[in-house]
């Protein structure tokens, strides 16, 4: 039976310091390891945003190592390591750590995405999402509809100036997780199909408008995202990207 993991970064706010066990350990060569732990407060690279790094410490302090990357694969989280000093054992008692001012930056890309599409909703434009990237430099949504160019300008400057009084409002960011379809149903107006029946659906809120399915890492409010620049607007193939940074 696979091991499986506590995603503790699936709480709001995501914790970023967390005691754990490892139940995993698989030696790379040259200092490098992967290790399994019981649970972990360590986000793994999914649905647009990019994985944590952080450092990840033995609980009596003599082995240390950099979390370079964090992966899932079914029910378990792997973080891959590269040793400082010491070693790891499986059944070791450990201590995770964070990075800190990554996870902030982004929660912030992936909270600033989230109220884009809010803002799109609340200019009358009930588009499907396809996909979404929310890595630095290169955060973006796209939406299943081919715009012109005098309907993206329109867009563009809509957006600008529903995004920046959203962002005024300074609404707190809210996460629900519910199982009831019809429920789901009511709050964002369909139902992920990546989500196993019976399995609870997450929501998050960046304002009192509809929620939309996500399992990603945010703000607490929306004042933490800071400025959203949009970058650009373009059509393809029945596509339209909206490209999107914030202030750093």
């Amino acid at each position: 039976m696979p091991a499986r993991t506590i995603p503790l970064y699936l709480l709001h706010p995501a914790p970023v310091e967390q005691r754990a066990k490892i139940i995993s350990l698989r030696d790379l060569g040259e200092g490098h390891f992967a290790f399994i732990a019981d649970k972990t407060v360590f986000y793994p690279a999914s649905g647009g945003q990019p994985s944590d790094i952080g450092t990840v410490r033995s609980k009596d302090g003599s082995a240390e190592a950099v979390v370079e990357r964090v992966t899932i694969t079914s029910d378990a989280v792997e973080h891959l390591a590269s040793s400082i000093r010491g070693s790891f054992t499986q059944g070791g008692d450990i201590v995770m750590l964070v990075d800190r001012d990554r996870r902030m930056l982004h929660s912030r890309l992936h909270s600033a995405g989230e109220l884009l599409c809010s803002a799109v909703r609340k200019l009358g434009h009930d588009w499907q999402v396809s996909g979404a990237s929310h890595y630095p430099q290169q955060s973006r949504i796209v939406y299943d509809v081919a715009l012109t160019e005098d309907q993206r300008q329109r867009l563009h400057d809509g957006l600008n100036v529903e995004v920046d009084r959203l962002l005024r409002r300074n609404d707190q960011v809210r996460i629900a997780e519910v199982i009831d379809r019809a429920e789901a149903m009511r709050l964002i107006g369909f139902v992920p199909d990546y989500v196993p029946a019976g399995e609870p659906v997450r929501i998050v809120f960046v304002n009192d408008g509809p929620g939309r399915p996500c399992c990603g890492t945010h703000v607490a409010e929306t004042r933490e995202i800071g400025r959203i620049v949009i970058r650009k607007i373009r059509s393809k193939k029945n596509q339209t990207s909206i490209s999107y940074d914030i202030d750093l």
